[in-house]
């Protein structure tokens, strides 16, 4: 006999409110995050010349980020019903030196309103990993007034984060086929984590774009942009499905797996690690259009976003392409395409929206089997009414149809992914804002 316990009678009876508080226990965690900045920033104008104003910007900034979580002693020592996960605690400072010259170069020419360059460079140096250079390039053409045209280069640079670098280790169990045959057992336990030993994500980044403004339509704009993105050395984790199909296959990553001497895995090591490369591009698309109605204005608001490839090159040399794909929740959805739709009706005093998301489908594996994820639609309403010059009160509905989340069997929790789709159905709220 336990003393002070409350048996839970599995045979009949139910739970009683005694047994449940006995059993349970309130989870308490704490952290912080904080950020120290100290800034010194400078512009103005050059030089004026034939084509317009040269202008420049540069500064200075010194900051120091630091963060920590304490999960509950409980959860760390693996005494809890859910996962266990150890603390997260560090800190880097930063020193930076920025600056970026804007030229004109034509301007009311035959065929050229306005052209105009622009040439930015950024030196930082973290205490984290060392120091990085960073440049960036961009033109700006208008043949005429209800057309621009824009081009961009830049270089990539992203420092690994106090979670990227130091977050402790968090436990989960995956559905995993394990190769071998020696563990059956459908889930399998992985640990997440930091990795003090990360270097910073560096490539580069291009876009080609254009903005049509036609005079004929007043407050009008369709907007169209071509992206692309390539990265080296990227922060992520490496599938640890993959982990196991490469060591039974080629014997790589057999010294992140940990197993019994039965065979039983206990453990895959799936702390972050800089990948080989990433490739992504896609195309960005947007249409705006307002009409003055006299006693309110009509907003419609379109913005769209394709994605044509995302290539993870693997550290076997093996190039996957994501787009398309659920693959896990530490990995992500990257579904090909996404698009918001809006209507707005307002005046000084009341308004009204409604909005639509989409979010076209995706497929995934799970045990060797390939499922369809359906596209999903979200509907969403609100309200508002301007009370005062200083008050504003809003009311609204999110998923107005009460969607419920498609199923994903190889998601870790709630069966769907939980970051992309609304897993709490339909929801109201009221919010008040005052103005000081």
């Amino acid at each position: 006999v336990i003393a002070g316990c409350v048996p839970w009678n599995l045979f009949g009876g139910g739970l009683s409110q005694e047994a449940l508080k006995y059993a349970s226990f309130t989870r308490n965690d704490n952290g912080s995050n904080e950020q120290q900045s100290l800034e010194f920033n400078l512009s103005g104008d050059l030089l004026e010349w034939q084509a317009g104003t040269i202008g420049f910007a540069t500064g200075y900034q010194v900051r120091k980020e630091s963060g920590e979580t304490n999960p509950d002693a409980l959860v760390s020592l693996g005494n809890a019903t859910g996962n266990a996960e150890t603390a997260t605690k560090g800190s880097y400072d930063v020193n930076s030196l920025y600056g970026e010259l804007i030229v004109p170069l034509l301007s009311d020419k035959p065929f050229v309103e306005s052209l105009e360059a622009s040439v930015s460079s950024r030196y930082d140096n973290y205490s984290s990993f060392g120091d990085n250079i960073a440049m960036g390039y961009s033109i700006t053409y208008r043949p005429y007034s209800d057309l621009m045209l824009r081009g961009t280069y830049s270089d990539v640079f992203r420092a690994p984060t106090i979670s990227d670098l130091y977050s402790g280790k968090s436990q989960s169990f995956d559905p995993l086929t394990d190769p071998t045959g020696q563990d059956d057992d459908p889930q399998k336990p992985v640990y997440y984590g930091g990795n003090s030993e990360l270097k910073p994500e560096q490539g580069y980044s291009t876009s080609l774009g254009a903005v049509y403004s036609p005079s004929y339509i007043e407050n009008a704009s369709l907007t169209v942009d071509l992206w692309s993105v390539k990265l080296d050395d990227v922060i992520d984790v490496v599938n640890p499905q993959y982990m196991l199909d490469q060591c039974f296959s080629s014997g790589q990553f057999c010294d992140k797996i940990d197993r019994a001497p039965d065979g039983k895995i206990m453990g895959i090591d799936a702390t972050y690690a800089n990948l080989n490369s990433l490739e992504t591009n896609g195309v960005d698309f947007n249409v705006k259009y307002a009409y003055d109605f006299d006693f309110a204005m009509l907003a419609a608001n379109w913005e769209n976003s394709y994605l044509k490839k995302y290539e993870v090159t693997q550290p076997n040399g093996e190039t996957l392409d994501y787009a398309g794909t659920f693959v896990s929740d530490q990995i992500g959805n990257y579904s090909k395409w996404r698009s918001t739709m809006s209507l707005d009706l307002f005046n000084e005093k009341v308004g009204g929206s409604w909005s639509a998301r989409y979010i076209k489908g995706v497929t995934y594996t799970a045990d060797d089997i390939d499922f369809n994820v359906p596209s999903m639609v979200y509907h969403d309403l609100n309200a508002r009414y301007q009370v005062t010059k200083a008050l504003r009160l809003t009311t609204g509905i999110n998923n107005v149809f009460d969607k419920t989340p498609p199923l994903i069997l190889n998601a870790l929790s709630a069966n769907t992914d939980t970051v992309t789709y609304d897993v709490l159905g339909r929801t109201y709220y009221l919010r008040a804002n005052y103005k000081f």
